[in-house]
């Protein structure tokens, strides 16, 4: 008799543990048995079971990704992975602050830093599309500085007039090459 309450009080608790424990939560996002929630509301269609909390603001189950709560259309979730500055992708899409960037390649896009990213074609910022970038050789410098084999950018604008090859960041927001001195990606008077 000891033995078999012994083994019900062991499925209890772990039929208990496996619905609680592996279920999580953060700040904005809660799971329970059944339903998803972000900020008290309840996510309509996520599915409970599979759902996943990837970061602050990204989430997915096996089906969708959402993004403060709402579902990204056109994502897929079995893929779905949060990168860095609220950029993510999936095997398909790459998005910005859950909104899809377009034009990219999904396999290559990675995420870099100061609101930047790229891809083997081309590089972002904030999830737009720098035009001329070039994305195999695009690295970032500093204080939104960036750079590739032909181009400077400031914040994601190209610097017209800026030698890519000589160009550094010499502090804050200055930044210099052979020829000019720049300021907030401004050149300056000499």
């Amino acid at each position: 008799m000891k033995k078999i309450l012994t083994a019900i009080l062991v499925i209890m608790l772990s039929f208990n543990i496996s619905f609680s424990d592996k279920r999580g939560h953060s700040n904005s996002y809660y799971i329970d048995t059944f339903d998803v929630y972000y900020k008290g509301s309840k996510i309509s269609g996520a599915n409970a079971y599979s759902f996943k909390i990837l970061d602050k603001w990204y989430a997915k189950d096996n089906f969708n990704a959402y993004y403060n709560g709402n579902k990204i259309s056109g994502s897929y979730g079995n893929s779905f992975i949060a990168l860095d500055y609220g950029y993510a992708k999936d095997n398909y899409n790459a998005y910005y602050k859950g909104n899809k960037i377009n034009g990219i390649s999904a396999s290559s896009f990675i995420s870099l830093d100061q609101g930047y990213a790229k891809d083997n074609y081309g590089a972002y910022y904030k999830g737009n599309k720098i035009n001329s970038s070039h994305g195999n050789s695009f690295i970032i410098l500093d204080h939104g500085y960036a750079k590739d084999n032909y181009n400077v950018y400031y914040k994601g604008e190209k610097i017209n007039g800026a030698h890519s090859f000589s160009f550094k960041v010499i502090n804050n927001e200055y930044a210099k090459d052979a020829f000019n001195t720049y300021y907030r990606g401004q050149k300056t008077n000499r």
